[in-house]
């Protein structure tokens, strides 16, 4: 019986940490809007644009970490959504322009792990971080995965399940692993 008490007296206690932030986040910026079961790591680094919307299970890790020596952070434009099971890691830095929308379960990973000292591990090795940037008006289809380095200009489309490697022009639509250009856009 203690068991079951000890096991809902945390889970309580989960909960109001989770409600915890999610006032003081709604408080130091009335227009953002969050789902259910949204998680903000370090959100001392946190800098989100009027109107953004956080769909329900995303992660922003917005860096700040020991393992990454403090660097790091996500900022986005206006009117921005991020979809549902998005994860974000900003250890290397993260900037979105205006009008961006994420897609469900798109992943924005800006740093990764070395694999040339092969006497060590590859969790031993020192992470390398690369700052990811998002202009203005981009659509980036569902399960598209944005790696380290990598700017994707005005008005561009990312096709769902995507692996962007490089960076994509503005008014293009790229897709595939590795993703291609598909097609130039005409936009101004």
């Amino acid at each position: 019986m203690i068991g079951k008490l000890k096991a809902l007296f945390n889970s309580l206690r989960k909960i109001s940490g989770a409600e915890r932030q999610y006032e003081m986040l709604k408080k130091k910026f009335p227009t953002l809007h969050l789902r259910n079961n949204v998680s903000i790591i370090n959100d001392s680094k946190f800098f989100p644009g009027q109107h953004l919307e956080l769909a329900q299970n995303v992660v922003i890790n917005c860096g700040g970490m020991e393992w990454s020596g403090g660097k790091g952070f996500f900022k986005c434009g206006d009117f921005c959504y991020v979809g549902p099971n998005s994860v974000i890691f900003a250890a290397g830095e993260i900037e979105m322009g205006n009008h961006v929308l994420l897609s469900p379960s798109v992943n924005l990973i800006s740093h990764q792990h070395s694999y040339a000292d092969e006497s060590k591990t590859y969790d031993r090795q020192d992470p390398r971080f690369n700052k990811i940037t998002i202009g203005n008006n981009v659509w980036i289809g569902a399960g598209a995965t944005i790696l380290p380095g990598v700017t994707i200009g005005d008005n561009a489309i990312v096709g769902a399940n995507a692996l962007v490697n490089k960076n994509v022009a503005a008014n293009t639509i790229v897709a595939g692993v590795p993703a291609v250009i598909i097609k130039q856009l005409k936009r101004n």
